[in-house]
């Protein structure tokens, strides 16, 4: 007489397959849970938040309309080094009294940890300094301290001269 072992290889009764289904029946459960937090949490914009940015662009058109107006312009030099000299000549069409320090100001295009700012000493248009220039793409800003003009370019690390001008917001882009 045979004795035959019954082969039970139905799917259900598996243990790898009940292991599996888990593990996606957990990943599943986890996203709807995450979902349910962030739209519970969502970040919301006050009308105060947008009132502010519109501020904040108003009075950066205003100093660089009054660099227009006195028709400054800017030559900026780096040196190749790591920091590098800044020399900045400074020019206008107006009688300007110039101050004997400015602002200047390396803002990286995406990683706020880039950005930089240095102060410039000198007088009668000619101005030194020193600053670490970020890799990438930055956006410069030379002002008075006073904050009564700007000047302003985009560039990228490399560069070794460029023109700053008095261009507002909606010129620049």
């Amino acid at each position: 007489m045979e004795t035959t072992i019954p082969n039970d290889n139905t799917w259900h009764r598996q243990p790898v397959i009940w292991f599996v289904i888990s593990l996606l029946a957990s990943a599943v459960i986890a996203s709807f849970t995450l979902l349910y937090v962030a739209l519970k949490n969502a970040p919301e914009l006050s009308v105060a938040d947008y009132s502010n940015i519109v501020n904040i662009a108003a009075e950066r058109n205003a100093r660089l309309s009054r660099a227009g107006e006195l028709g400054l312009t800017a030559v900026l030099e780096f040196s190749g080094e790591t920091p590098a000299q800044v020399k900045l000549h400074l020019r206008s069409s107006s009688a300007v009294v110039w101050p004997e320090i400015l602002s200047l100001q390396l803002i990286h295009t995406t990683l706020g940890e880039y950005d930089r700012e240095s102060i410039l000493h000198g007088s009668d248009g000619r101005y030194s300094g020193i600053i670490e220039l970020p890799p990438g793409a930055f956006v410069i800003n030379v002002e008075d301290l006073q904050r009564t003009w700007q000047l302003g370019a985009r560039t990228h690390t490399g560069a070794a001269q460029l023109e700053l001008q008095a261009r507002t917001i909606t010129e620049q882009f």
